[in-house]
């Protein structure tokens, strides 16, 4: 049964990883499914795939099987089975020749199940990454063709283990075609989703990897088949180069903004000082009664008092009340006007008791 492949935004985020504590720095890893041997995404020519190979992956856990391709397909003129343990062939378009048997799997016209981008993406980040720091990436073969033609080069040796196998990784459009003199085998994995991969020579025995690309065509001399079975084998091994690359994206560091407002205030003091004098009032005798007012100075004092003013000046203004008074009489004066007035007052009273006494007579 044909296994849809995860999401790529799933896959990137369960790869992502925090490298650092209190910054958004993370590890992007990129890491596209494969459950065929060959996936082909399809180009603006036909066919998409055209070979008489007759083997679609080997038995064992490294190796994918079957073909998944979106497009159409120039197969054999000739009868070929191929082991498919369960897995579901794609062809979205027709095909020409005779469609290899599927022992125990089966053809089906969608879902194709692949994303073109996700593996445009994953091989620019692979290569980038390889490029930047090939020490980490030593099975890794980088490939910029700027849609030219290139041949495979430093493939290893022939039937590599997973561990050893080289991964060949081409970035944009071109041709990657067979290694030059490697004893007709092509031992690594080619990743090309923007190129096509060719196989131009007829003993060419194997390809031991798995195929991602736009196009596979096998073409002997300038022909694609049908044509007499060349025995061309795609074994479909997948090596431990291929791994989800990790690129760190920029840290974002939050820094802690401290914003410090400073007022600065003048301050004038100004101490007012309010005298509120009462002008001695002056004593007056007035007869038979003297009353005396004794001098009173008040004097209010405000608090010194700091306020942020303008200068203000404070005057002070004095003002006396003089009360009237009557002239100044002599001692003596007062004196003698006493004694007169007891002796007028004494003479009325003799003259009061004298009348008394003569109204007396007269009854």
């Amino acid at each position: 049964m044909f296994k849809k492949p995860l999401p790529f935004a799933m896959v990137l985020a369960a790869c992502v990883a925090v490298l650092t504590s209190g910054s958004t720095s993370a590890s992007v890893c990129y890491y596209p499914q494969i459950d065929h041997s060959i996936v082909l995404f399809g180009g603006d020519t036909e066919p998409t795939y055209a070979s008489v190979n007759h083997t679609f992956g080997n038995s064992g856990a490294q190796y994918e099987r079957g073909l998944a391709v979106d497009g159409n397909a120039k197969f054999p003129n000739f009868s070929t089975s191929f082991t498919s343990n369960g897995i579901t062939n794609i062809l979205t378009g027709s095909y020409t020749g005779v469609r290899p048997t599927a022992n125990g799997g089966s053809w089906a016209g969608s879902p194709f199940g692949y994303d073109q981008q996700e593996w445009i993406d994953y091989a620019n980040a692979l290569a980038d990454a390889a490029d930047e720091d090939p020490s980490s990436y030593p099975n890794v073969v980088v490939y910029r063709p700027n849609g030219d033609v290139v041949h495979a080069v430093n493939d290893g040796g022939d039937y590599p283990s997973p561990a050893a196998q080289k991964l060949h990784v081409v970035v944009g459009d071109g041709i990657i075609r067979q290694p030059v003199g490697q004893n007709d085998k092509w031992d690594g994995m080619i990743i090309a989703p923007e190129a096509t991969v060719q196989i131009t020579k007829s003993t060419l025995g194997h390809v031991h990897g798995a195929i991602v690309a736009e196009r596979f065509l096998e073409t002997i001399n300038g022909q694609t088949p049908p044509q007499n079975n060349t025995g061309l084998q795609v074994h479909g091994q997948i090596p431990n180069a291929f791994i989800g690359v990790c690129v760190s994206t920029p840290a974002t560091t939050v820094v802690e903004t401290t914003t410090t407002s400073t007022t600065t205030t003048s301050t004038t003091t100004t101490t007012t000082t309010t005298t509120t004098t009462v002008a001695p009032t002056t004593t007056t005798t007035v007869a038979p009664t003297t009353t005396t007012v004794a001098p009173t100075s008040t004097t209010t004092t405000v608090a010194s008092t700091t306020t942020t003013v303008p200068e203000t000046t404070t005057s002070s203004t004095s003002t006396t009340t003089t009360v009237p008074m009557l002239p100044e009489t002599g001692t003596q004066d007062v004196q003698s006007s006493l004694m007169m007035a007891a002796i007028v007052s004494g003479l009325g009273a003799v003259l009061a008791v004298v009348m008394r006494l003569k109204r007396n007579e007269e009854m």
